[in-house]
């Protein structure tokens, strides 16, 4: 068994290592076209995320742990990376949002403050013939 491990072990690196780099180079395509901020941050996600795997396989392949504390700091960064975008992008909407029910506020404050026909005199009303 060891012997069939060791004979497969450079093909698997060699297949790991040709869909890492399949992997990123579209991801860095991505990044370059991506029409939004969302789309970018996205791809910015995926590569670290994408060299997260190349750590994690060459991690197994060399078979040793010393690269374990890199792997969850690469995580965190990550992690903290993507919290930061969708709290950007969500306080954009929200500034969105809220102008719209501001705008909307206004607009039912000033239909409450217009008077309605039924609200004013008679003589303002204008279905009178006599107004002044």
């Amino acid at each position: 068994m060891t012997e069939l491990v060791n004979t497969l072990t450079p093909w698997v690196a060699g297949a790991v290592i040709i869909m890492l780099v399949i992997d990123v180079a579209l991801t860095i395509v991505k990044l370059i076209q991506g029409p939004s901020v969302l789309n970018r941050a996205l791809a910015s996600d995926l590569l670290v995320s994408s060299l997260i795997c190349a750590v994690g396989a060459q991690m197994v392949f060399s078979r040793h742990a010393w690269s374990l504390p890199l792997l969850v700091t690469l995580a965190l960064i990550a992690f903290v990376g993507t919290v930061a975008v969708s709290r950007f992008v969500a306080r954009d909407s929200d500034d969105d949002g809220a102008a719209a029910a501001l705008e909307r506020h206004r607009r039912q404050e000033r239909a409450r403050k217009t008077p309605r026909n039924d609200d004013l005199p008679e003589w303002l009303q204008g279905n009178r013939k006599d107004a002044p």
